[in-house]
């Protein structure tokens, strides 16, 4: 029976997901959102904002349906019946969620993005079109991680796509060198341009033969729990669990910043070299992470109510403290973002899923 199912069960599955704003009034057979009624949620006309439509109900559509069906007219919005309707327990109102890109990232982020520069607000207090030089500047020099597939844009400029209105430094976008997704004569070449050390670590690049100062080899020694040559070779790219990583030394990348990130115990470190150490007693070669530390400052950009700008960033000052750890004490990659007097706010990424 089951395999019998299988097939009606796929398609089910397929149906059963949302449409974006554009497909909905379309499914629903009525106008689309931008017309007269065309809100697929209550039956207001649209004149203004301040006034409520009463709510649409399935009921209610299906008698609209049939009334624009015999009266050869748009009643409320709706054309007549669509076809979904005819699915058993389908709810023609509230089976359609409204879509995030449209309704969020085009609608209500591009609104406040687009009246904060018009010049249209100018006589008002939040008006920022005289500042939006030295905004550009700022927002350009934000140097997202290649999880983020879109580098900022001006604000000025036209056609700014919903991944760009999304929240930029919560976007991600991870590449992976699987064999599944790359091509088959990069893959067969591969293992020539880079070392695999386990399971979730890629080293790229030729390395730079190094001999370790004191105080830094006192630093590994004392992570490691092991004395170490004085002799080892640093590296300036790698993947670790499928996210690419560049240090600060690392001069050919000019718009992303790889090389900020979160620690497990929530350290937040600048990352300047991979170093690979060979240890003297077993002779076993490890790849630990150097880094400047970042100081996390009590202070906060914003704060309304009991909502502060701490709870998803954090104003720091660099610092020459030295650190070693290792690499996979990596939790996650953070957004650096100027702000005066040698600050800076960092923002860790939210997770390693979502990609735009």
């Amino acid at each position: 029976m089951n395999v019998y199912l299988k097939p009606f069960t796929y398609e089910l599955k397929k149906l059963s997901r949302k449409v974006d704003s554009i497909a909905r009034p379309q499914v629903q057979n009525k106008t689309q959102h931008n017309g007269r009624c065309g809100c697929s949620y209550c039956d207001h006309e649209g004149e203004t904002v301040s006034v409520v439509g009463n709510l649409r109900s399935h009921e209610e559509y299906m008698k609209d349906a049939k009334l624009a069906i015999e009266s050869d007219e748009i009643i409320r919005g709706i054309k007549g019946p669509s076809i979904v309707s005819k699915i058993p327990n389908f709810d023609m109102i509230h089976g359609f969620p409204p879509d995030y890109m449209h309704s969020c990232l085009l609608g209500v982020v591009k609104l406040f993005g687009t009246e904060w520069f018009d010049s249209k607000n100018s006589d008002k207090e939040w008006y920022m079109g005289l500042k939006i030089n030295e905004f550009n500047n700022k927002f350009l020099a934000i140097k997202p991680p290649t999880e983020i597939t879109r580098v900022p844009r001006s604000v000025t400029e036209s056609k700014i796509k919903a991944s760009e209105w999304k929240r930029i430094h919560e976007i991600q976008c991870t590449y992976s060198f699987t064999s599944s997704n790359v091509c088959q004569e990069v893959w067969r070449s591969l293992g020539l341009r880079c070392i695999e050390y386990g399971r979730h670590l890629r080293v790229f690049g030729i390395p730079n033969k190094f001999k370790l100062p004191l105080n830094t080899r006192l630093i590994i020694e004392q992570l490691l729990q092991q004395e170490i040559e004085n002799d080892s070779d640093i590296y300036e790219r790698f993947i670790y669990n499928n996210s690419l990583f560049h240090t600060t030394k690392y001069l050919r990348l000019k718009k992303r910043n790889n090389s900020t990130i979160l620690t497990y115990d929530n350290q937040l470190i600048l990352i300047t070299d991979l170093v690979a150490v060979r240890e003297l007693q077993t002779n076993h070669e490890k790849y630990v992470l150097l880094g400047t530390k970042l100081m996390p400052l009590n202070e906060e950009i914003c704060r309304n109510d009991n909502i502060s700008t701490n709870l998803f960033s954090i104003i720091v000052k660099k610092t020459n403290e030295v650190v070693s750890i290792n690499v996979s004490s990596i939790m996650k990659k953070c957004i650096m973002v100027a702000l005066e007097n040698d600050k800076w706010y960092v923002v860790p990424l939210v997770n390693n899923l979502e990609t735009d």
